[in-house]
This record gives C-alpha cells, sequence and structure tokens, in this order.
C-alpha cells in the first residue's frame, strides 16, 4: 500500500516542446506574433522514479537521500521524500509569507526524521522571508519595510553561499552527513534566519490588523478641538516606528543572548539608517524629509476654514504645527522632556528660517556631528547639543534682531505704567467721559484722545527704541468694550489660563470673528443706555491690546497678553478710582457748600463724618495700589529685567552658529552601554546626571516660562486668580465707586437743607433747585442723609472686614505675599 503511495506522490514531469509554424502571410494577423509557434506537451525524457525508503535497508543511504531533498528543501523546493504539505495554499498571501509546510517521507529512519524537521524549519523561513520580500518590497509600506526587505536580501547571498559549500562537502566530503549539516547551518544561519522570520511575521501581522481598522472620519469634519500633546491616528499600514519598535522589542526580549543581541543590534542600525537620517535633517535643519510618513513628528493638517485664524494667532499655529506621533513611538523618546526637546529643536529651526527666508545653514560654518544610530549612547547627549543650537539661534534673531528685551520694556510701560506721565495726562483729559455710562459717550472720541496721548509720548522715545516703538505705534488698539473689567476677568478665570485644548473650535471661530468692542450703534447698548448702574461706568470698561506679529508673539503669547491687559484694566481702574477719590476729596474740604460755615450742629457733624469716610476710603485705595504698582508689579520685574539682560550678555558673546560634537565625551561615552545594554539600569542613571548637566542655559521655553510667571504671580498677588479675592475686590471697588457718586449727589442735597444756600444757587440753577424748602420737606431731606450715610458707613465696616479676613485666609493658605498687603491694612485701620 505504502509502495502506491510513494509512486503516486512521486511527480511525473511533462515538457514543453516548441515548434516553429509556416507563416501564412496573406491569413497572417499583424497583432498575432503569438501564433508563430505552437506550445506541446510531450514526454520527451521521463523522469525515473526515486528509490522507496522501504526497501532501502542501509541508513547511509537513507541518509544521503535525505540529505539532498533536504539541500531542495533549503531553497524552497520540494523533492521526492520532502514534499509541500497538503495544508499549503499558495494562493494565500498569509501562506505564503508564513512559509512552505514540508512533510517527510513516512518510511525515513526516525533518527534522520527527528534532524531532518529540525532543519527544514530554515527551508520554511527562507520561504517565508521570500514571500515577504515579494510582497513588502514597495514603497507603500516605506523606506524602512524596504530596508529590512534590503537586509533580508543581503542575508539570503551569505545563505546561499553557505548552501553551495554545503552541497559542495555533501558531492565531494564521504564523512559528510546530515549532523555536520546541522551544526553548519546552525551555526551561521538559523539564529539569523529565525530572527528576521520572526520579524517578519509579525510586520504582516500588524499590517493585516491596521488594514482591517475603520477609517478615521476626515480632518475636515472634526471641528471640535485640535489635539495638542500628541498625534493620536494610527498609521494605516506597519511602517516606520512601528517596524523599529517591533524590533527594539526582540531586541529586549534576547539581551540575556549575546550573538542574538549583537545581530538584532546591527539588524536595527541597517534599518534605520533613513530613520536616523529623517531624526538628523529635522535636528539639524529643521525639516521633515518623510515622503512615505514614516517618521515620528507629524506636520498637522488645519482644515482650510481654520488656516487664517491659527496663522494670524501664531502661538495656536506654531504649537500645533508639529506633533509626536503616539503610535510607533521608540523606547528611546517616550520621556516627555526629551520629546520637547526633539520636537523644540526642529521647531525653532523653522521659525529661524521663516522669518529670515533662508533654505539652510551653511553660511554659519557649523561643525555638525549627527546622530549615528538610534542606540548609540550620546542619542541623548546630541539631542541636547542640537537643542542648545535651535535656542541660541533663535534667541539671537528676537534679541539681537527684533530687539525683544526693549518690547517688553515698552509694554512695561503701556501696559503696567511704569512711566505713568501718559496715563496720567489721559485720565485727567478725558476724566468727565470716564466716568459716565459708556452707553451714553463717544468711545471713538476716547479712543482718539488716548491715541493722541500715547503718540506724543512715543515720539519721545522713537529715537532710544525705535522698534518696540513701532510694533507698539502699529498695533495697540484702545477701545470701550461691551464686558466691564470684572466681568471679563471672571470669564478669563474661568477658561483656565485660555488653554487652547479647551475650546471648542466653532467657538474659536465665533471669537475671531468677534471683537468684543462697544458700538453705541448696538441695539443692545441702545436698549442699556437708561441705565445708571456701576457695571456701566466706562472707565471700567477700558480695553488695550497690542496684536503682535510673528515670532514675536510666540513667545509674548495670547496668554501673556491676556494678563497684560488684565492687569492694565486692574490698574487703570485704580489710577482712576483713586483721581476720583482726590478730586472728591478736595472738593469736600474746599467747595462753598461742603465748607459752608452758617450749617447747623447736626449737619456740620454730619459733613465730618463724611470726610472722614472719604479719607478712610483714600487710605485704602492708596495702600492697595501701592502694593500692587510696587510691591507686586515692580519687585517681579526686576527680576524680568535682570533676567534679560543676563540673555543679552550671554548672546552677544555667542557666534550665531555652534559645532555639535561630543568628542569630549568620547572617553565616557566608550564605558556606556546602549539603552538595551547589560547595565541599563546604572546607564540611566548616569545619563540622566549627563542629561541635567549639559541643558541649555539659553532657552526659549523658559524665556516664555518666566514672562509667563511674572504675569501669572502679578495677577495672583493682586487678588485677581481666585474666585474669592476677585469677589471681594469687586465688591469693595463697586462700593467705593458708587460712594464717589453719593457725595456728589450729597453735595446737591446740603444746598436743599440750606435756606441761603438754597436761594442762592436756585437763582443760579434754577431747573437743578426747584424743590420745596418747607420745614417738613427738609426734615425729610436731614433724616435720608443721616440714614443713608449711616448705611454707607457701615458697609463700608464690613466690606472692609471682609477683604482683610479673606485675604489674610488666602494669604495663610496659598499665597504669603497677601499678608503684606493684609498687614498693612490693619495696621491702618485696627478696628
Amino acid at each position: 500500500m505504502y509502495k502506491q503511495q510513494e509512486k503516486s506522490s512521486s511527480p511525473q514531469p511533462t515538457y514543453d516542446a516548441v515548434q516553429l509554424m509556416e507563416f501564412d502571410l496573406d491569413n497572417a494577423d499583424p497583432c498575432g506574433t503569438q501564433m508563430s509557434c505552437i506550445v506541446s506537451e510531450l514526454p520527451l525524457v521521463q523522469k525515473l522514479p526515486a528509490p522507496l525508503l522501504s526497501e532501502i535497508d542501509d541508513i547511509n543511504i537513507q541518509q544521503a537521500l535525505i540529505i539532498k531533498d533536504i539541500l531542495f528543501a533549503l531553497l524552497g523546493y520540494e523533492g521526492h521524500y520532502i514534499q509541500y504539505g497538503k495544508t499549503y495554499n499558495k494562493s494565500s498571501k498569509s501562506a505564503k509569507i508564513r512559509g512552505i509546510d514540508f512533510k517527510i517521507a513516512k518510511n525515513l529512519d526516525v533518527s534522520l526524521k527527528t534532524v531532518t524537521k529540525r532543519i527544514i524549519r530554515i527551508g520554511k523561513h527562507f520561504s517565508g522571508l521570500n514571500s515577504f520580500i515579494e510582497y513588502y518590497n514597495d514603497a507603500a509600506y516605506g523606506k524602512l519595510v524596504q530596508a529590512f526587505c534590503h537586509s533580508i536580501a543581503e542575508f539570503f547571498k551569505s545563505y546561499i553561499d553557505v548552501l553551495v559549500s554545503l552541497e559542495r562537502e555533501f558531492q565531494y566530503n564521504s564523512t559528510f552527513n546530515i549532523n555536520a549539516l546541522e551544526q553548519v547551518l546552525y551555526q551561521e544561519i538559523a539564529n539569523k534566519m529565525s530572527h528576521m522570520y520572526s520579524i517578519a511575521i509579525e510586520i504582516h501581522q500588524l499590517n493585516e490588523e491596521r488594514c482591517s481598522l475603520p477609517k478615521e472620519e476626515s480632518t475636515t469634519t472634526k471641528l471640535h478641538r485640535l489635539e495638542t500633546d500628541m498625534y493620536t491616528e494610527k498609521m494605516r499600514v506597519c511602517k516606520g516606528g512601528l517596524v523599529l519598535k517591533i524590533i527594539q522589542e526582540r531586541i529586549s526580549a534576547f539581551k540575556g543572548d549575546a550573538i542574538s543581541y549583537s545581530f538584532l543590534s546591527a539588524l536595527y542600525d541597517e534599518v534605520s539608517v533613513d530613520y536616523v537620517q529623517m531624526l538628523n535633517h529635522w535636528l539639524a535643519e529643521g525639516s521633515i524629509e518623510d515622503p512615505f510618513d514614516e517618521f515620528m513628528i507629524q506636520v498637522a493638517k488645519i482644515p482650510k476654514g481654520l488656516q487664517s485664524f491659527f496663522q494670524t494667532r501664531s502661538d495656536f499655529y506654531w504649537n500645533e504645527l508639529f506633533l509626536f506621533k503616539e503610535d510607533g513611538l521608540l523606547d528611546q523618546f517616550l520621556d516627555t522632556k526629551i520629546q520637547n526637546k526633539i520636537i523644540n529643536t526642529g521647531k525653532f529651526l523653522s521659525m529661524f528660517k521663516t522669518c529670515t527666508n533662508l533654505h539652510d545653514f551653511q553660511y554659519l560654518g557649523e561643525t555638525l556631528e549627527c546622530v549615528k544610530s538610534l542606540n548609540a549612547p550620546d542619542l541623548e547627549l546630541k539631542i541636547d547639543l542640537f537643542f542648545a543650537r535651535a535656542n541660541k539661534m533663535l534667541l539671537k534673531l528676537l534679541f539681537e534682531g527684533y530687539r525683544f528685551p526693549r518690547l517688553v520694556e515698552a509694554f512695561q510701560t503701556l501696559f503696567l505704567f511704569d512711566k505713568s506721565f501718559t496715563i496720567d495726562s489721559f485720565i485727567d483729559d478725558a476724566f468727565q467721559d470716564l466716568k459716565r455710562n459708556k452707553y451714553r459717550i463717544s468711545t471713538s472720541k476716547i479712543s482718539r484722545q488716548y491715541d493722541e496721548h500715547v503718540t506724543s509720548s512715543l515720539d519721545s522715545e522713537r529715537k532710544s527704541n525705535p522698534f518696540a516703538v513701532s510694533v507698539v505705534e502699529l498695533s495697540q488698539r484702545f477701545t470701550i468694550t461691551i464686558e466691564n473689567f470684572f466681568k471679563a476677568t471672571e470669564e478669563l478665570m474661568a477658561r483656565k489660563e485660555s488653554d487652547l485644548t479647551h475650546y471648542d473650535l466653532r467657538e474659536l471661530l465665533k471669537e475671531h470673528n468677534s471683537t468684543g468692542e462697544l458700538r453705541n450703534e448696538d441695539e443692545e447698548g441702545l436698549e442699556k443706555r437708561s441705565s445708571d448702574s456701576v457695571e456701566d461706568i466706562t472707565f471700567l470698561s477700558v480695553d488695550l491690546t497690542v496684536p503682535l506679529q510673528f515670532p514675536l508673539n510666540f513667545v509674548l503669547n495670547r496668554q501673556i497678553s491676556y494678563q497684560y491687559e488684565t492687569l492694565f484694566k486692574f490698574l487703570f481702574m485704580l489710577k482712576f478710582v483713586t483721581k476720583q477719590i482726590e478730586n472728591n476729596w478736595q472738593d469736600i474740604n474746599t467747595s462753598r457748600i461742603w465748607t459752608e460755615m452758617s450749617f447747623p450742629q447736626r449737619i456740620q457733624k454730619w459733613i465730618l463724618r463724611c470726610r472722614m469716610l472719604q479719607s478712610r476710603i483714600l487710605t485704602f485705595v492708596t495702600h492697595v495700589q501701592s502694593y500692587v504698582m510696587y510691591d507686586v508689579i515692580e519687585s517681579n520685574y526686576d527680576q524680568i529685567h535682570h533676567m534679560l539682560n543676563e540673555y543679552m550678555d550671554q548672546l552677544s558673546s555667542a557666534n550665531m552658529g555652534s559645532d555639535v560634537t561630543s568628542k569630549e565625551e568620547q572617553a565616557l561615552n566608550n564605558k556606556l552601554s546602549s539603552n538595551y545594554g547589560m547595565n541599563s539600569i546604572f546607564d540611566k542613571r548616569i545619563n540622566s546626571r549627563k542629561t541635567t548637566t549639559t541643558d541649555a542655559s539659553l532657552s526659549v521655553n523658559d524665556l516664555k516660562v518666566k514672562l509667563e510667571t511674572y504675569t501669572t504671580v502679578a495677577l495672583s498677588d493682586s487678588l485677581l486668580t481666585r474666585p474669592e479675592t476677585l469677589s471681594c475686590v469687586k465688591e469693595m471697588f463697586y462700593f467705593i465707586i458708587s460712594f464717589q457718586s453719593y457725595t456728589i449727589q450729597m453735595k446737591k442735597m446740603l444746598v436743599l437743607v440750606h435756606p441761603e444756600l438754597f436761594e442762592t444757587f436756585s437763582k443760579e440753577f434754577p431747573g437743578k433747585f426747584n424743590k420745596p424748602m418747607d420745614g417738613e420737606s427738609v426734615q425729610k431731606r436731614l433724616d435720608y442723609m443721616d440714614e443713608s450715610f449711616l448705611l454707607r458707613y457701615q458697609k463700608f465696616g464690613e466690606l472692609l472686614a471682609y477683604f482683610l479676613s479673606t485675604i489674610k485666609r488666602v494669604g495663610e493658605k496659598e499665597n504669603r505675599k497677601l499678608l503684606e498687603l493684609s498687614d498693612r491694612l490693619e495696621s491702618c485701620f485696627p478696628e
């Protein structure tokens, strides 16, 4: 029975015989050139059947026969005794990549069969890798998969050489046996072949998984928000970092096997050559050459409807332009510090080239030693050096090209009243309009007055600070807004530092299309003109913005600008209220009505109490203003001024270009293994120490952080970042503002309770003083004066106690700076 099976399993070949035909020119088809010959299957030579193993008792003969078939199987072919398994499907891509399953003749000696099974596994791997190259050596799978296919092909050359030498040994060496064959294959081929095969299978399996993923929604339909941390969309095929990660995981799994570790590390370096080139190009030039979308940095695709919005606010644009891919991120780059350094290095260089219209940095004459391997022990060091180079280049552009310190000085003067003459003169000039309801005045007139005062002050600084003056002069915009200072600050507080990730993009578009500026022609404004609410007083709704152009707005970004604007509104309110109190104080103490000596004792006591309360209010506002201007803003700005001078000193003594080398670290680096070395725990600790000592002393992000800290601390110390402190400031100043209106009203009331003053003023202003002066009416007015003042006196005491208790509680728990203001006010108001 078995003999029949062996005979039936032996192939019966046929041979093609080609015969020339006579060509009929009359009836020939001009396109049918294939008709000039025919192919016929003729049994020209009959292949002799192989001997049956069941009839061979000599194990040496069986060994010789099976070795011959093994050599065929190692190249993916079947022989007489080793043939393709029935389950092998040639038409299946996955089956071909998994490799051929061979079956061995049943009557082969058991000892030979055991060895043969081990050896022909190499043939399975070879056929699978061959099919992998056939399917995956394509641009659609990226450069790294092609590099892996090239490594396989190069390995096959050595593999064929080994097989040729083994075949020669088999033919001419009488002592050659199957054990020697196995030994050579396992020493030189099997381990490497197995690793490559396993990697290829993983790539194929992952690729099959990715192909079955549901398609993501189109970017243009995603109008909820942009991801600001990582690019989370998965790649549709296995390429780039996913390929390297597969090899990387295998390296980690075979750390203890020195031979495997060495081979896989070398393979990793071979496959990652293009990836390293992309990394070097990014670190050295700030550009991405990634035609197959394999690199770890993704250039964001911003919807067309939002492009103009993002480019006009370049802190959005540049923060969102480059993103790290979460998919396929290598172990070397999992640390967020490393990610920030890499992405900012290329971003800063790209910004530099955008500002200078340069295409490359050849003119700098630098010596740049790029990253040679992703496994190199000096990888983080090189990243640090390139990061320092990019920081220095962009900072020199900002400080020496755009005169950035002068711009900060201009902001300090414009927003925070470092030189207050201009704002004081403007308040004096526009005082009457500023204290009125904003819906009853000409807002354009006030804006024009402000521009005139600022322009005249800028003219005096034009020679010393021309660039900052031109930026401010061209960009500044003074307006009266619909929302007053307190409401705008509450909304800003609710936005959580106005981070982009908290915005719906539709809301951003609405904000982009709406300025928030008050126009007297608005219907809403017409409805509110009759309102005399404190909230609608003009000086509480002033707003100053200075939109900066790129790249200045990358450092003085939106958050810092908002905080400058908020501080401006608060300081303007303090200055105006102080001016208003001082004017009323002078009026109370010097005007004819308030100083009338013929008032009865009751009214004179009332006037004295009113003066005392006004004095207390003036003392309170003066101390708050002094604390904010000097203890908060001026003291913190001294640190910023010192920091900017340090940057200037270091940058002025540095060249634009940098040499990126690691020769001084070479001795140490040679002693450190890669991230996958035998002492990786100690290496990481040593490298972390090295990283802390090589951080750039000049950093764009550090500059941004210090400026953000300055404005944030100023807001916090000024009671504007916590709901409870902002609430007590709001209630206190609303009371103070309303009390100033009250004193003006009471001035008229004093005339209406004094017959002689009434007679005099009724003649001068008959329309204003046409009230009855009978005894009952005068008594009612006196009672109203006493009651209304007592209520306001008590209200101020309650608000003062509330204010002091709030800032003291917050100061003790969160912000010790507030205790300075608390102690100062408690010494002034001991009761």
